[in-house]
Parts: structure tokens; sequence; C-alpha cells
């Protein structure tokens, strides 16, 4: 995962995306370098499945609140009938990325 804000991925939960929004979604916590605070949880989006724009943000100094945002964060609901070449796609660049993921 790439934020194109600059910022540094910590922990994060992606999904395809679809029905109205871009093709993958999801959340991240990331160690921020600029502004006031140490991390932020944002909602993540992005069209690609490596570079992600951020939206909404949490911003906080400490690493527990930054999880408890996280974990509070609410995911977006999205139908994945017809997306799995999306899903395919997003394995397929994280790999390449050095990424390994599993099925």
């Amino acid at each position: 995962m790439i934020l194109t804000n600059g910022a540094t991925p910590i922990k994060w939960e992606i999904q395809v995306g679809g029905n109205g929004l871009k093709n993958y979604i999801g959340k991240v916590i990331a160690r921020v370098d600029f502004g006031n605070h140490k991390y932020a949880v944002w909602t993540a989006f992005s069209n690609n499945g490596v570079h992600f724009d951020c939206e909404y943000g949490h911003y906080v100094n400490d690493y527990d609140e930054a999880l408890h945002a996280y974990d509070n964060k609410i995911g977006f609901a999205s139908s994945y009938e017809g997306r799995d070449e999306f899903a395919t796609e997003l394995r397929i660049a994280l790999n390449d990325c050095g990424v390994l993921l599993t099925e």
C-alpha cells in the first residue's frame, strides 16, 4: 500500500469496492511525518489497489488511540458479486510490490 499523501501505512484493511465506489476501499493507520500529530486513521480509496488516496481522518499522538479509532471506523458494505476480477488484480499488484498474498 502506498499512500499518495506521503504518510507511512502501518496497519490496513482493504476490500474490493465498486457499486459507485472506487475499485478498492478500506481503512488505514498511518505514521504522519507532517502536521501536528504522529498518527492518522483514514478511509482509503484506490483505483489500482496499490496507490491510495485518504480522507475522513482521525488524528492522534498515541498509537493505542489510533488503534481504537481504527477498530471503530466503519467499513463500507459492498456487494462483491461480479468483482472477482478486481480482487485478482489486487493480489497480482501487491505480489508485484513484494507482498505475498494467499487466498
